[in-house]
């Protein structure tokens, strides 16, 4: 294994998400060379910033190893620092986790070979704003009833692990329909899908006073009625977190 006065010898890859430019670092952060690596182990310090460059605690990164299915999910610190130390020769994704599989943004990639004493830094901008509400594409219901089709509830799984990885976030689940029909019917299937959408997260372990749900009907469009592609887009669940 390399010394520490081999400083100059470790590898800072320093990455731009959504927007920052290449650069130098204005500190070296000494937590690179903090943790002992074993021989096949490297090391990806991942620093995560708002726009303005302030570090962002308790944000969840999504780390995918080559073609395994199962990812590394690691939140990050009161300095917004992620430390992950993963298995060498291995290409490695990360992206932000969000409330849907849409969400995750950008994605940056590590190609990692087999040699020894590999460190990275990467920092990543994190927008906000865009962690509010979301609509749960492809989660669809059989015509005209609150039951939902079965390749909806894989659309589901990334909600499902963001509330499991985050026990402290409550959101609430609001119900939409097209104006078709009678108007107080589509209110109650409105609020009746997103009780679906809330007994299938709680049937994953997702605690019920976390969940929140409302039905809409047709009060609240999103695109125009007067097509059937308008109506389609405002048949729709959303997920918002609530502050």
């Amino acid at each position: 294994m390399l010394g520490r006065k081999y400083l100059f010898l470790v590898l800072l890859f320093l990455f731009s998400v959504q927007g920052l430019a290449l650069g130098a670092e204005k500190e070296f952060d000494e937590e690179l060379l903090a943790p002992e690596l074993k021989e096949k182990e490297a090391l990806i310090l991942v620093t995560i910033q708002d726009k303005k460059g302030k570090p962002m605690p308790g944000v969840v990164i999504d780390v995918q190893k080559g073609y395994i299915k199962e990812p590394i999910r690691k939140v990050s610190d009161d300095r917004g620092k992620v430390v992950l130390i993963v298995e060498t020769g291995y290409t490695y994704d990360i992206r932000f986790l969000s409330l849907t599989a849409e969400s995750g943004g950008h994605t940056e990639r590590f190609d990692i070979g087999p040699g020894p004493e590999q460190r990275y830094s990467l920092t990543m901008t994190y927008d906000k704003s865009q962690d509010k509400t979301f609509v749960l594409k492809g989660v669809n219901f059989d015509m005209g009833t609150a039951n939902m089709t079965k390749s909806s509830t894989q659309k589901l799984q990334p909600l499902v692990d963001y509330m499991s990885i985050k026990p402290e976030i409550y959101v609430e689940l609001s119900g939409h329909t097209d104006n078709l029909g009678d108007a107080e019917k589509n209110l109650n299937l409105s609020l009746a899908r997103a009780q679906a959408v809330k007994n299938y997260l709680v049937s994953k372990g997702i605690d019920a006073g976390r969940i929140a749900v409302t039905g809409y009907g047709d009060q609240k469009p999103i695109a125009s009625n007067k097509t059937p592609e308008g109506r389609q887009k405002n048949r729709r669940t959303e997920v918002r977190i609530v502050e």
